[in-house]
């Protein structure tokens, strides 16, 4: 970076993930950079300077289709850490919901990719987390598929996107939206059409590429 910054070079740095908050900014090479950029809401509560960009995604590599409504809703849940995505609380409101509707609840959890999606796109409702970091990658698939998609939102996120595509939850109202998409087909193909349309448009890798080459 130091011979890179000595021959003119721009040099840009993108803070992703945990690394940020369990170990900070690497100083040597924070210290070159021209710009810095973080893919995470909260990482602007540890450092306000740090510009945020959406996380670059390929919405087209997915298929998307509207889910015609069937007997047996589907509700999928895919954790890659069950602490962080609030995922025994999550498991618990589902099973309750297990007793009392017509559900099947589809775990998706240390999968490869290509079966963690195959199963996503059996799903006809999507839970991502609830908790304090926002949706993630999981979520983008589901929307990007065609699947209403529940998520616990920072408010930061809120105020920069009102009009996002998401079902908000948190743990306490995650049972009562759940219901209203189960028992509202119509709405849940709102939700898919209004997520497919907002992923691409707001998480376009090219467009986001463009933000962080040009330092905003």
């Amino acid at each position: 970076m130091r011979i890179l910054a000595g021959l003119g070079k721009r040099l840009l740095v993108l803070y992703t993930g945990s690394d940020f908050r369990s170990r900070g900014v690497i100083a040597p090479v924070d210290d070159l950079a021209d710009a810095r950029f973080t893919v995470e809401w909260d990482n602007l509560q540890l450092d306000p300077t740090l510009h945020h960009v959406l996380f670059p995604f390929e919405a087209q590599k997915y298929s998307f289709r509207e889910r015609e409504a069937g007997m047996t809703v589907r509700i999928g849940h895919a954790p890659t850490n069950r602490a962080a995505k609030g995922s025994e609380r999550i498991l618990a409101v589902l099973q309750r919901l297990e007793k009392q509707r017509n559900i099947k609840i589809i775990l998706i959890e240390n999968k490869p990719h290509n079966e963690a999606i195959a199963l996503k796109d059996k799903c006809d409702i999507f839970v991502d987390q609830i908790g304090d970091l926002g949706y993630g990658i999981n979520a983008l698939e589901a929307l990007a598929m065609g699947i209403p998609t529940c998520t616990c939102l920072t408010s930061a996120f809120v105020q920069a996107y009102p009009q996002h595509p998401f079902v908000e939850v948190q743990a306490e109202t995650l049972e009562q939206q759940l219901c209203f998409l189960i028992d509202h087909p119509q709405k849940r193909r709102e939700f898919a059409r209004k997520g497919r349309t907002w992923v691409a448009a707001h998480h376009d890798s090219r467009h986001i590429a463009k933000k962080i080459i040009g330092g905003i």
